[in-house]
């Protein structure tokens, strides 16, 4: 058997531990990596019920998720019913227009109200604005039954006192709770019957009264 010096066989040993100490650090960083950008993805549609845990956690995650899967009879949704319609950058027409135009029987999704304009979002593609409201039509969407919006299109509302109370998505009765002022929560549709809020715990949804938050 060939005997190595020992100056020899401690520089390849120490070789050998740099390099499974780098491996091994890589290899963490990558499943943290993973770990963390899987934790916020949907995994499920989100679901048109009210659903409350125990405990319940109200506020928002840190990171949202890039886009939710919602049930289409939960958003607002509006057809384009003029040709060439402008994208202004705010509520009037003081407001300067965005460089692309709506073209007739696009499919948009109203995010916010001010007064005869509406804040819309284009379904098929990153382009957002407001435009009047004669410009768009309410309109129901056959044959498709879940549609993936990029969860940026949400304005983030936040409570403007404690809420003692919710309604259930489903039958509209009232729920008891104890969700904390100044809570942030992500704003999915807006109309007579409240707020509608995305229950991020439970991948669901609930009715605000409006006065509960701006």
């Amino acid at each position: 058997m060939k005997k190595y010096p020992l100056c020899v066989i401690l520089p390849r040993t120490l070789e050998h531990l740099v390099a499974f100490l780098a491996l091994s650090l890589l290899v963490s960083c990558v499943h943290n990596k993973i770990t963390k950008e899987e934790s916020f993805l949907p995994t499920q549609e989100l679901k048109a019920e009210t659903i409350l845990a125990s405990p319940m956690q109200w506020s928002l995650p840190e990171s949202l998720p890039e886009h939710l899967l919602i049930p289409s009879d939960i958003l607002a949704l509006y057809k384009v019913v003029s040709s060439h319609v402008e994208l202004r950058q705010g509520p009037g027409t003081a407001y300067p227009i965005n460089d692309q135009l709506l073209s007739y029987d696009s499919l948009v999704l109203v995010i916010e109200n001010s007064g005869v304009w509406r804040k819309i979002a284009v379904l098929d593609s990153n382009l957002s604005g407001w435009v009047h409201n004669r410009q768009i039509k309410k309109t129901l969407v056959k044959n498709l039954t879940v549609i993936k919006v990029p969860t940026r299109f949400f304005p983030v509302v936040r409570t403007v006192k404690k809420v003692k109370r919710i309604k259930d998505y489903s039958d509209k009765k009232r729920i008891k709770v104890q969700i904390p002022t100044d809570t942030p929560l992500l704003r999915l549709n807006s109309g007579k019957k409240g707020v509608l809020v995305w229950l991020s715990h439970t991948n669901s949804v609930a009715w605000l009264s409006k006065n509960s938050s701006f």
